[in-house]
């Protein structure tokens, strides 16, 4: 049995809300997809026009649909404003899940992404059958290293031409939480 839930989880932390990202936040999703500073470590080219951001978004709503992954936009609080995704790429019951992230770059550096990591990491393995959380991330994103590093990740290694991307091969660190270091935390 998978245990990704049909219904999408509305997750709450003190500044944010995480839940599905819709038709609405289309121009979201183009403005921060279409910054160079954000894809430069992601494997997607920079979105060129918002019809590329409505594919982006079915993909998504595809993913969570087939019970592969959850994408959840971040949200502020404050105003409902989106800033950002974070989620599960790719699910295996019962062993483990692979995670990314982004934002738009005028919220990095402000504890966001870290306070989405944790309640996303608890909710994981609080309510998923997951032993192991993984994100891999390129040597040279030392800001999401940062961010897993604070958030109790551990770096495991260096996965040598692990993606292939634009007709070339990258290096990959592998970071990974287990569940029981979490509860340790």
């Amino acid at each position: 049995m998978n245990p990704l839930p049909t219904e999408f989880p509305v997750l709450h932390t003190g500044r944010l809300t995480l839940s599905a990202i819709s038709p609405a936040n289309l121009p979201d999703l183009y403005r921060e997809f279409s910054d160079q500073s954000v894809t430069r470590y992601y494997n997607l080219q920079p979105l060129t026009n918002t019809e590329k951001a409505a594919e982006l978004l079915r993909y998504f709503s595809k993913q969570f649909e087939e019970k592969e992954g959850i994408r959840w936009g971040i949200y502020l609080k404050k105003d409902n404003s989106f800033i950002g995704t974070i989620g599960i790429n790719a699910f295996k019951p019962g062993d483990r899940c692979n995670i990314g992230f982004d934002l738009i770059p005028q919220y990095w550096n402000k504890g966001y992404m870290s306070e989405a990591l944790e309640i996303i990491s608890l909710y994981i393995f609080a309510s998923l059958e997951v032993n192991r959380i993984e994100a891999e991330v390129m040597p040279e994103n030392e800001g999401s290293c940062r961010v897993l590093e604070k958030t109790g990740f551990i770096k495991e290694g260096l996965l040598r031409d692990w993606l292939y991307f634009d007709e070339k091969y990258y290096d990959m660190y592998m970071y990974a939480l287990l569940k029981r270091d979490f509860n340790k935390v």
